[in-house]
């Protein structure tokens, strides 16, 4: 059996502010939710910009036999050189009872360790930005972990470490 080894470089740290959810309700992908994402930072050695509060959200869809989810998140960022960015994150969640609490806006929720959620996702970016053109070529991956109470308003704030794979 033939082994590869990737290799992957830091490129930012994504953190997204989440608010409550809207059920839509059963539908043949699950229980299909919509958490919006009012805003957030990238932050990392070659980018700087602002997650906008214009309609990003997660289309979050939910299969609780399998107590298992599936991301579908889009948002818009304007860098601090003014050039705006389109990103999209298909990923998947274990969906655990604490991650139910997160969700839901409960108050009891605890804040998660990128080691013990599960929360992995594939990280595509598309930009006009020559600058930042890299960026439409490159395939990224994250690391997630739900951070409750620590600022950045909303229910929660989602955190993602992205990289690069080469």
């Amino acid at each position: 059996m033939a082994s590869t080894n990737l290799k992957t470089t830091y490129v930012f740290t994504l953190r997204a502010t989440l608010e409550l959810g809207q059920t839509v309700g059963q539908t043949l992908s699950g229980i299909r939710i919509f958490v919006p994402v009012s805003g957030g930072t990238l932050k990392g050695p070659d980018i700087e910009a602002e997650i906008l509060p214009v309609g990003g959200g997660d289309w979050l869809s939910l299969n609780p036999d399998q107590g298992h989810a599936r991301l579908d998140v889009r948002f818009i960022a304007r860098t601090s050189q003014n050039e705006l960015l389109y990103a999209y994150y298909p990923g998947h969640l274990p969906f655990t009872p604490n991650i139910g609490a997160i969700a839901g806006g409960d108050k009891g929720a605890k804040s998660t360790k990128f080691e013990d959620t599960g929360l992995l996702t594939q990280v595509t970016i598309e930009t006009g930005a020559e600058r930042l053109a890299w960026m439409n070529k490159g395939t990224f991956v994250g690391k997630g972990r739900f951070l409750v109470g620590e600022g950045g308003g909303g229910v929660a704030t989602v955190e993602y470490d992205v990289f690069k794979i080469e």
